[in-house]
């Protein structure tokens, strides 16, 4: 049976966090029950795991972490201040529970509760949300496994820890989506990992919800292009998606599809990435992703070039070659609709991305050609704007799919695509003229721009019809520009 939630109805979003800033005498009361884990869950098992050997050199009293090794007992070894930062953020932050866990030995796991015992009573610093997650994530992984072979009375402690660190997180006010996420995944562990913490998952679900497509955008990419830190995620979420019958909404395993997406695309064939996430990443972690027998990352078959970015929006998708070329290949989910081809144009800029609720807008440039995409949130909508400099070829060449029949539309300002499922799409124009033409049993548009005078802009866009219509003597009306 469900736990009730003693907290008021009609609070604020963040429930939990509004209930626990209350002073204590103006709480409802507040049953132990809504906090304290009422047995285990699910057995979760991190991508890396630990060192039996440190744990043998821990028991003997030396604890070696970032290459320094201290010698002390069970009751000082937190309160250590000749140590580096480095060394007490890994103690702090219980990084020594896998190395216990990977020993597997009743004698260390005797020492290991002892250990988690001086820890929980040790003064320590107020932490931040990135660290609290991070204890959180060990306790309900490595810390429950050793737990699990305790005695009862052992376990009754470690839950009040759980307890405790719970509390410590609601506490915590996230400043910003990628915070909030962080708070979110540590729940979704507690929640996978013990019992009676069913009423977090509203919560967690919520943060999630809100804010995942504010840190994983829709080509599957950081906010921040950061390789490194979409590593970081997907090591914590996969995790979570091994298990029997995980405690995860739906759109936090779409991230991590969209992610390991981006990171194959962007995987060269020596194992390195190369494109927009360009950031020092570790290639053991990298390589430790893909070795994951469950997880079957999209094989996506480009020749490895200077830089790619990738859109997804519902089933479609867009995949940007930000290179010199600024080439793109856009599908409906079902098949290829089209790709581009351009001119090489010698020295290229880095893409640029943003997201919004309606959309994502990439920006691309090489030395003679800058190119702005626009894909709809609902997929249906794809705009783009050429513009070219002075002494560059202004045309478009525009590769149709097989199988797709082209018409020419509006006195050759548009043409309908018919693709083999019967779905259309339009094709229109502002700026130049199309031309459809037939080259190595294939159909190609050919886009170029009105007037002799030398540079100039382009728009054209790609939108998916409710039904086949017929041609509109009406002269088509444009949205100005790739706003969004």
């Amino acid at each position: 049976m469900t736990d009730r939630c003693t907290v008021p109805f009609g609070t604020t979003k963040d429930k939990l966090a509004w209930f626990t800033n209350l002073p204590a005498g103006l709480r409802p009361a507040l049953r132990a029950r809504h906090y304290v884990p009422s047995g285990f869950g699910y057995k979760i098992t991190r991508l890396c795991v630990g060192d039996a050997d440190l744990a043998w050199e821990m028991y003997a009293g030396r604890f070696k972490f970032s290459d320094a090794i201290i010698t002390a007992s069970p009751s000082d070894v937190f309160i250590q201040r000749d140590a580096n930062s480095e060394w007490r953020n890994a103690m702090a932050g219980l990084d020594w529970l896998a190395h216990f866990n990977a020993s597997n030995r009743s004698l260390h796991d005797q020492y290991a509760m002892r250990l988690l015992h001086y820890w929980s009573i040790s003064k320590r610093v107020d932490t931040d949300i990135a660290t609290q997650t991070r204890i959180l994530v060990s306790l309900a992984t490595e810390g429950q496994m050793i737990a699990r072979r305790c005695e009862p009375a052992v376990q009754a402690a470690y839950f009040e820890i759980i307890a405790h660190e719970l509390k410590n997180l609601l506490k915590l006010s996230a400043r910003n989506s990628e915070q909030n996420l962080d708070k979110a995944i540590a729940l979704l562990y507690c929640l996978n990992s013990f019992q009676g913490l069913g009423h977090l998952r509203e919560l967690a679900y919520e943060l999630i919800e809100r804010h995942i497509d504010r840190v994983i955008l829709a080509d599957g990419g950081h906010v921040s292009r950061s390789s490194q830190k979409l590593i970081v995620f997907l090591e914590q979420i996969i995790p979570l998606q091994r298990v029997k019958t995980p405690i995860i909404p739906p759109v936090l395993s779409r991230a991590v599809e969209n992610g390991l997406a981006m990171l194959q695309m962007l995987r060269s064939s020596d194992g390195k990435l190369t494109g927009l996430l360009n950031e020092n990443y570790d290639a053991i972690q990298l390589q430790r992703l893909f070795d994951v027998e469950q997880i079957q990352a999209p094989k996506l078959n480009f020749t490895p070039q200077s830089s790619f970015a990738r859109i997804d929006h519902e089933k479609a998708t867009l995949i940007a070659d930000t290179s010199r070329r600024l080439g793109i290949d856009f599908s409906d989910g079902k098949q290829k609709i089209i790709q581009t081809q351009s001119l090489e144009n010698g020295h290229t800029s880095p893409g640029t991305m943003q997201t919004a609720p309606q959309g994502t807008v990439l920006m691309m440039q090489n030395a003679n050609q800058k190119r702005t995409c626009f894909l709809s949130a609902d997929g249906h909508d794809l705009r783009i704007e050429d513009e070219f400099n002075a002494n560059a070829q202004d045309e478009i060449i525009i590769q149709a799919a097989p199988g797709i029949r082209l018409s020419s539309l509006m006195d050759g300002k548009a043409v309908m695509f018919v693709l083999p499922d019967q779905s259309v799409w339009h094709l229109k124009q502002r700026g130049g003229t199309v031309h459809i033409r037939q080259t190595n049993m294939q159909s190609e548009i050919l886009i170029q721009r009105d007037g002799n005078k030398p540079g100039g802009k382009i728009n054209w866009s790609l939108k998916k019809q409710a039904k086949v219509v017929k041609s509109s003597r009406k002269s088509p009306s444009f949205e100005t520009g790739l706003l969004i």
